[in-house]
């Protein structure tokens, strides 16, 4: 008889985890297809995460002459409007997390929830002389989560948006985005 329940409790525990992962939504987050929107050069991507009709976010390509430094500058970021938020770096750079790492609505270290600002995902120079040097946290990444948040009735509700960067292709791809309809909580990135 012990066998048989312990048995239980095992496929019990092993079903949950499997359906954990065939169906990852959480019933608190409200979620959005993006339908893998691509960004190139020149072009942009406005989104109303929670469909009020107020934008909240735009992603953008730019290219910018620096001749200071004899380079062309091409700049893939994230613009946020006055109700939403990324996180950022002093350099003004954003994270790009993993699926499952928790995004809290406290500020962790050496980063702040920033709002009505230009934060880079990927900038490129290219400089005169021929070189070329890429930096920021989503070089060639593959479905990583961008932490947001918005502001909805003087209230910040955490949220995600599924991100693919391909610096040979010069294209970032806008997969999906979620957030909490319920404030200040703390939410698991592509969860």
């Amino acid at each position: 008889m012990k066998k048989l329940v312990w048995l239980l409790v095992l496929a019990l525990a092993l079903s949950c985890k499997k359906n954990d992962i065939e169906n990852p939504h959480v019933p608190f987050m409200k979620y959005t297809d993006l339908n893998d929107q691509v960004i190139s050069v020149g072009g942009r991507v406005i989104l109303d995460i929670n469909n009020d009709g107020m934008r909240d976010f735009r992603f953008s390509e730019t290219e910018i002459a620096s001749p200071p430094q004899q380079a062309m500058i091409h700049d893939f970021y994230v613009f946020t409007y006055e109700y939403a938020y990324t996180l950022t770096d002093a350099d003004e750079f954003t994270s790009a997390l993993q699926r499952g790492k928790v995004i809290k609505t406290a500020e962790p270290e050496n980063l702040e929830w920033a709002n009505v600002s230009q934060v880079s995902l990927v900038r490129n120079k290219k400089y005169n002389n021929g070189t070329n040097v890429w930096s920021g946290n989503w070089k060639n990444v593959q479905h990583k989560f961008l932490p947001i948040q918005i502001t909805i009735d003087g209230k910040r509700h955490n949220g995600w948006v599924e991100l693919s960067m391909d610096i040979e292709q010069q294209k970032l791809t806008l997969h999906q985005a979620a957030w909490s309809v319920l404030p200040g909580v703390d939410v698991l990135a592509g969860r």
